[in-house]
């Protein structure tokens, strides 16, 4: 594409939000990307900074490990999903940077099923609950990494679970160790994001369905099916027979059936799609941020 515009980029990781912000209003770095929206809303009035927004793919979801007794039953896992306040955490601390979205392929993108059938409701997920003999609730340990917002993420969860009588202990560590411990199937729930290898909707059929071996030796890329223990024949076979698929309609039809079956019956509570917003000083143009994490693009970038 010829010679970037730009002759250098200079990449500095600044964990804290609020250093970021500091560092944009100073005129110190050119673009921030990962400012609170609370932070976002505070730089509105600024001339010197805009404000883009760019919806991406990524998923935010409780994994539910089919190791653990209680969750098993999938009256349980149904329940817990109505013992979310979707709603609530959008319109909060997620404003502006999140939506609510309960399927594993995110909204906006070829083949998506963009009902969300699950609301707050404390006493359907007890009528659920009791079905499933479960009438004083349960104990659960959930992992979450220790930064926003997932530290806000599972402190609401952990609200609200107790509305049905789910006691959570929120397990709270680096995403590197509890990442870990995901692909070793150790947890109970462990809280987490997800994006798409490539934009179509198998490759996160793949990645939440396929289990072709659910025990612990198993090898290969150990998706998250197996990373929850989760071994549904059923839907592994729909998910290979929609890869195979070559009319255009029947392949989005399959994938969208597949994606109300995991809804109800998987071992998923998924509760948002990310918006990024990203924060850059007026005199920057052309930088190139996509619908995924690899789509980034500096060499049309001028300021």
């Amino acid at each position: 594409g010829g010679a970037a515009n730009l002759k250098r980029v200079i990449l500095q990781h600044v964990p804290e939000a609020s250093a970021q912000r500091l560092l944009l209003e100073k005129g110190d770095v050119d673009i921030a990307r990962n400012l609170t929206p609370d932070q976002i809303a505070a730089i509105a009035g600024n001339a010197d900074i805009k404000v883009t927004s760019i919806p991406e793919a990524l998923l935010y979801y409780v994994g539910l490990n089919q190791n653990t007794k209680e969750l098993q039953d999938p009256r349980v896992r149904q329940a817990l999903r109505y013992l979310v306040d979707y709603d609530g955490m959008a319109n909060s601390f997620l404003k502006g940077s999140a939506q609510v979205h309960q399927s594993f392929w995110a909204t906006g993108f070829w083949a998506s099923y963009d009902e969300n059938p699950y609301t707050f409701d404390p006493a359907k997920a007890k009528e659920l609950l009791a079905a499933a003999g479960y009438p004083d609730g349960f104990s659960l340990d959930l992992d979450a990494p220790n930064f926003a917002p997932f530290t806000n993420l599972a402190q609401t969860v952990q609200a609200t679970f107790a509305e049905g009588g789910v006691k959570v202990n929120i397990v709270s560590s680096e995403m590197a160790p509890m990442l870990t411990k995901y692909r070793a199937r150790g947890h109970q729930a462990l809280m987490v994001y997800w994006g798409p290898d490539y934009m179509d909707p198998h490759t996160n059929a793949d990645g939440f369905v396929t289990n072709t071996d659910n025990t612990d030796a198993a090898t290969g890329g150990k998706p998250l099916a197996w990373r929850n223990s989760w071994d549904s024949p059923e839907l592994t076979a729909m998910t290979a027979a929609a890869a195979k698929e070559r009319d255009e309609a029947t392949r989005k039809q399959m994938y969208i059936d597949l994606q109300k079956k995991v809804l109800d019956e998987g071992p998923y509570i998924i509760m948002f799609q990310s918006t990024s917003q990203r924060a850059e000083r007026a005199n920057v143009e052309g930088f190139v941020q996509g619908s995924s994490s690899d789509i980034v693009y500096y060499n049309l970038t001028t300021k």
